[in-house]
C-alpha cells in the first residue's frame, strides 16, 4: 500500500509539472499577439509550423524575399481603350523606353537582392565633402534644339509663352538628359523650377514609364504653397499629355488615406513636403517607389531650415539608390552640403548662376529703411498702409502670434488686410494665398512661410516690420 501511494504521489506531481509547463506554453503565443496585434496569429501559425517541419503561411514570401525575387509592381488594371489612348498620347520615338507597354523593366535575382538591400539597409555615414562636376562653357537658349517631346516644347510655346530658355535652365536640362545628378545654384525668378521640371517630364516619356509601374518621379518641397505651386506649373506643362501622365500633390492638411489610395493606385509624379512623404514611404504599403528615377529637392537650404534635416535623411534612406538626384536652391550653404553628401551617390554636376560681383537681387528693386523710435513702429506702418492701400503690400512678422495680432489690430481700426502663416488651417492658407494673388491690390500680413519660393505676381512693397536675423532670409523676402 505504501508503495502504491508513493507511486500515485508522483503520478499527481508529473501531472501538475506538465500542467504548469502546458500553462507556461500557452501564455507565449498571447505575450506575442499583445505586443504586435497586427501579425501575432500569422507568426504563430509559422511556429507552429515550423515545429511540424512544415512551411508556414509566410513561408513562400520569406523565401521569395529570400531569394531577392522582384516583385511584380501592381497597378490599375487598363482597358484596350486605356492603352490605345495612352499610346495616341506618346509619339512613336518614345515608345521603345525601358518601361514601354506598361510593363517594368526585367531584374535578375542578383539585381533584385541588391535593390531589396539598399532599400532597406540605413544609409552610410556622410563623407567629408562632395565632389563635384564644373559645368562651364557655352550654353544654348533654344528649347527647340534640345530634342524634347513635342508636347514639352508646344507647352513651352503657347502656356508659357516661352522665346528662349533661362541660362539656369540651358544649363541644367541638357546634363540631365545626359543621367548626370544636378547641385543648382540661382537666384530667386531664375527659372529653377522648370529647370527641374523639364528634365523629369521628359525622362519619364523617353523610358515609356507609366502608372502601373509606380511612381518614377518624387519633388519635396518645403511648403504647402511651394508644392501646390509646383503643381500649378506641371499642370500646365503637362496639358498636352491628356492625362497619360499622372501627379499627386501630397502636403499636410488632407487626408493621408485618400492620398494613399490614389498613391496606391499609381502616381508617376509625386509633389510632397517633407513630412507627409515619410508618413506614406512608411505606412502607405501598396505605394511602389522600386522604379524610382528622379528625386528633387526645390529650396533645399529651406528644406533643412524647416528642421526637416532627420526626415530628408530617412526619405533618402528609405528610396532606391539607382536613380538622379537634383537639389536646387537660391544659396548654397553649408548645410545643403550636408545634404548633398546623404543624397548624391555619384558626383553631380554643380550649376551656379551666380557670377563674382553680381548684386544678389534683380536690378530693378529699389531698397530703403527708416529709423524711428521702437514705440512709433506700428504707427509708421499705419500710415504707410493707409497711404498705399491701392497698391499691393506685403508686410514680414517675425512669429505667427505677431502677424495674428497686428492683422487684428488692422483690421479693427478698419485697415484690412489678411494673415499668413504656418498655424492656420490648409484650406484658410491656400483661400488666403490665391486671393492675395489673384487681387490687383491688398495687405498681405505674414512670416518666413512666404519668403521662399512663392510666385507672388505683381506686388509693389515689401515692408519688413521684423527683419530678419540672417542676410540670406533678407534676400529670400525681398525676391517675392
Amino acid at each position: 500500500m505504501a508503495g502504491e501511494d508513493a507511486a500515485n504521489a508522483a503520478n499527481a506531481e508529473g501531472g501538475r509539472r506538465k500542467t504548469r509547463r502546458s500553462k507556461r506554453v500557452t501564455k507565449a503565443p498571447a505575450a506575442v499577439v499583445e505586443h504586435d496585434s497586427d501579425h501575432g496569429a500569422d507568426a504563430s501559425e509559422n511556429e507552429a509550423a515550423q515545429r511540424q517541419g512544415k512551411p508556414g503561411p509566410m513561408g513562400e514570401a520569406a523565401r521569395r524575399d529570400a531569394r531577392g525575387d522582384a516583385m511584380p509592381a501592381p497597378g490599375l488594371s487598363s482597358s484596350s481603350a486605356m492603352r490605345s489612348a495612352e499610346a495616341a498620347a506618346v509619339p512613336d520615338k518614345y515608345k521603345k523606353g525601358k518601361y514601354a507597354g506598361g510593363v517594368a523593366a526585367p531584374t535578375t535575382a542578383d539585381d533584385s537582392e541588391q535593390h531589396h538591400d539598399e532599400s532597406q539597409q540605413q544609409q552610410p555615414p556622410a563623407k567629408k565633402g562632395v565632389k563635384l562636376q564644373k559645368l562651364d562653357g557655352p550654353w544654348s537658349d533654344d528649347f527647340a534644339a534640345l530634342d524634347l517631346n513635342p508636347y514639352i516644347v508646344g507647352a513651352l510655346r503657347d502656356e508659357f509663352k516661352f522665346q528662349k530658355l533661362t541660362e539656369i535652365q540651358g544649363r541644367c536640362i541638357p546634363a540631365a538628359l545626359k543621367g548626370h545628378d544636378l547641385l543648382a545654384e540661382a537666384k530667386t525668378g531664375a527659372g529653377k523650377t522648370l529647370a527641374f521640371l523639364i528634365p523629369i517630364v521628359e525622362l519619364l516619356t523617353r523610358a515609356g514609364f507609366q502608372a502601373k509601374n509606380g511612381t518614377g518621379a518624387i519633388i519635396v518641397g518645403p511648403t504647402r504653397e511651394l508644392c501646390q505651386q509646383i503643381e500649378g506649373v506641371l499642370l500646365r506643362l503637362l496639358k498636352r499629355y491628356n492625362g497619360s501622365i499622372t501627379f499627386l500633390c501630397c502636403i499636410g492638411g488632407i487626408n493621408r488615406k485618400t492620398e494613399g489610395y490614389k498613391l496606391g493606385s499609381g502616381q508617376q509624379i509625386v509633389v510632397s513636403t517633407p513630412g507627409r512623404l515619410l508618413d506614406h514611404l512608411k505606412l502607405t504599403t501598396d505605394w511602389h517607389t522600386k522604379n524610382l528615377l528622379v528625386l528633387a529637392v526645390d529650396e533645399a537650404d529651406r528644406v533643412l531650415d524647416n528642421g526637416f534635416e532627420e526626415d530628408v535623411r530617412e526619405i533618402v534612406s528609405l528610396l532606391p539608390k539607382k536613380r538622379q538626384t537634383f537639389l536646387f536652391s537660391a544659396t548654397q550653404t553649408t548645410r545643403v552640403e550636408q545634404l548633398a553628401r546623404i543624397s548624391f551617390c555619384k558626383p553631380p554636376v554643380f550649376v551656379s548662376i551666380k557670377h563674382k560681383g553680381e548684386a544678389a537681387t534683380v536690378d530693378t528693386l529699389e531698397q530703403g529703411y527708416v529709423m524711428c523710435p521702437s514705440e512709433h513702429r506700428f504707427l509708421l506702418l499705419y500710415h504707410f498702409i493707409k497711404r498705399h492701400l491701392k497698391e499691393k503690400v506685403i508686410v514680414f512678422f517675425s512669429s505667427r502670434n505677431s502677424v495674428s495680432f497686428h492683422a487684428e489690430l488692422l483690421n479693427y481700426i478698419d485697415v484690412p488686410c489678411a494673415a499668413f502663416h504656418g498655424k492656420q488651417k490648409q484650406h484658410q492658407r491656400s483661400a488666403t494665398y490665391m486671393q492675395f494673388c489673384n487681387a490687383p491690390s491688398g495687405v498681405l500680413l505674414t512670416t518666413d512661410v512666404s519668403a521662399r519660393g512663392l510666385d507672388i505676381p505683381k506686388v509693389d512693397w515689401i515692408v519688413q516690420f521684423d527683419p530678419p536675423d540672417d542676410p540670406v532670409k533678407y534676400i529670400h523676402r525681398v525676391g517675392r
